[in-house]
């Protein structure tokens, strides 16, 4: 759902928990979910304003000025909720996908809009155990792949709400053999032991209520990982699955560059940009056309001389070219 407050938005049935949980606690907090309440008939009623009697006595008076502050709060308490009844509407009819606002024509107040979508999104109780039991178990493969302590976190809540629903898989023999069985390919130092202090409970006929739950074993694996146990666990961040089993596909992680790796690529791009020094002809050394004594006159020390041949040799046409060419102009010897 998108609006100013939220980011929840009904598309279809998997939101319809989270949903429909949002638009009952903003209900709630206005005053009128009982007015909302798609398995309630309850109807906001405006309040009746009391009558001015006839040739009234000083006791009618008093109590008939009493009636009209009382039905006065009254009023005003009903215009509140009828203003959030309409805020409630917009929200239902905001916060949904456009194609659904055809199912809502028929639909007058909130309560008539939360029916209708109820009836299409809301799952049956089988169907919500059967969904809780399922996201349980699909989350005890992503430990690989999972920030471990927030792996144990929506562990801990998976668990939670599939015992609240009355899941019949979840016993705690069941808990305690998943978990393990889960935890043994990735920490098998923490889960080898407790397997074996498990094994012995369900051997000894131990009562399930003095048995470890599988929140009681999470809490235990949180303590020991915060105690330093877990290949590469870390304080700051928890122990992450890059490491776990070799012949897992693990995108490798490119290091960060340091200072040194810095240099090193500029220097490198440097080089690419240098130009290689040519060999030069006329003196048999390394060197451009800008540092030949021969080519370029302007660089030639004082009493500098030369072979003759060789100045000769320069004034080449050719060797002119080039040499007017690197910005030299045409120098007379």
């Amino acid at each position: 759902m998108t609006t100013n407050q939220s980011t929840i938005r009904l598309k279809g049935q998997s939101d319809w928990p989270d949903w429909y949980t949002f638009i009952r606690m903003n209900a709630k907090s206005n005053g009128i979910w009982q007015f909302c309440n798609p398995d309630s008939d309850e109807v906001l009623t405006p309040p009746i304003r009391p009558g001015r009697p006839v040739n009234p006595t000083i006791e009618q008076i008093t109590l008939f000025e009493a009636d009209s502050r009382v039905y006065s709060e009254e009023l005003k308490q009903y215009e509140r909720r009828t203003h959030a009844l309409q805020k409630t509407m917009r929200d239902i009819t905001t916060t949904i996908e456009m194609t659904m606002l055809s199912w809502l024509v028929d639909a007058d107040t909130p309560r008539e809009a939360l029916r209708c979508l109820k009836n299409r999104y809301q799952r049956t109780p089988e169907a919500e155990k059967m969904l809780a039991y399922r996201t349980y178990r699909d989350h005890l493969t992503r430990l690989k792949r999972s920030n471990t302590h927030q792996w144990i976190q929506s562990c801990e809540t998976y668990i939670s709400k599939a015992l609240r629903l009355g899941c019949e898989e979840m016993s705690v023999t069941h808990q305690q053999a998943t978990l393990l069985n889960a935890l043994k390919g990735t920490y098998p130092d923490f889960a080898a032991p407790l397997a074996a202090v498990t094994t012995r409970e369900a051997t000894d006929n131990i009562s399930p209520d003095d048995r470890l739950s599988g929140i009681q074993i999470l809490h235990q694996f949180r303590t020991w990982l915060e105690a330093g146990h877990g290949e590469e666990y870390s304080k700051s961040g928890g122990a992450y699955a890059t490491w776990q089993q070799r012949d897992d596909a693990q995108p490798s992680r490119v290091p960060a560059k340091g200072p040194s790796d810095l240099n090193n690529n500029n220097n490198n791009r440097k080089k690419k940009k240098e130009r290689p020094v040519p060999f030069c002809l006329l003196d048999g050394m390394k060197h451009f056309y800008t540092d030949c004594f021969y080519l370029n006159p302007y660089i030639r020390p004082s009493g500098w001389t030369g072979d003759a041949s060789r100045l000769q040799t320069a004034q080449h046409p050719v060797l002119q070219s080039s040499s007017r060419n690197k910005g030299l102009g045409n120098p007379t010897i």
